[in-house]
């Protein structure tokens, strides 16, 4: 389409020229048509190239628009990155902090269980130890199982 503002001025250059020949009784000469043709072709020239360069201006407007909304989701890109970064680490070491405590309640429930299995065989042994020393050692000897009675 034509650019507004050129199609104002265009109008309104060639009805003052239009005017001013008309003075002459309405007779349009050769010379008049040239000085309307040239005036148009200036006209066009000069703004073509204003036109141009705000066309290139509103262009540039818009790219850099776009560009900022582009670095905006770089950037948020990037925080999002960072952050599920950190949150996978931070996962890792609740994960790894969790099995060793885990491991160590483990242990420390088989110690646990291997000092109470100590205890009571050092209680059940206490009182063979605890009698008047006889021939064989001490305590009373074991029964012997008699095989005829079994």
């Amino acid at each position: 389409g034509i650019d507004p503002g050129y199609q104002f001025r265009l109008a309104q250059g060639q009805k003052a020229l239009e005017n001013q020949y008309n003075r002459g009784g309405g007779l349009v000469s050769g010379n008049a048509m040239q000085g309307m043709q040239d005036y148009t072709q200036g006209q066009a020239s000069q703004e073509f190239g204003a036109a141009f360069g705000r066309n290139a201006a509103t262009q540039t407007n818009i790219f850099n628009r776009l560009k900022g909304i582009a670095d905006m989701g770089l950037g948020a890109t990037g925080t999002t990155a960072n952050a599920a970064t950190s949150a996978g680490e931070s996962m890792g070491s609740a994960a790894i902090a969790g099995a060793q405590a885990q491991g160590a309640g483990q242990i420390g429930q088989a110690k646990a269980y291997g000092n109470t299995l100590q205890g009571m065989a050092n209680y059940a042994t206490l009182p063979y130890y605890m009698q008047q020393p006889t021939q064989t050692g001490y305590g009373t000897p074991a029964p012997q199982l008699n095989v005829s009675q079994a």
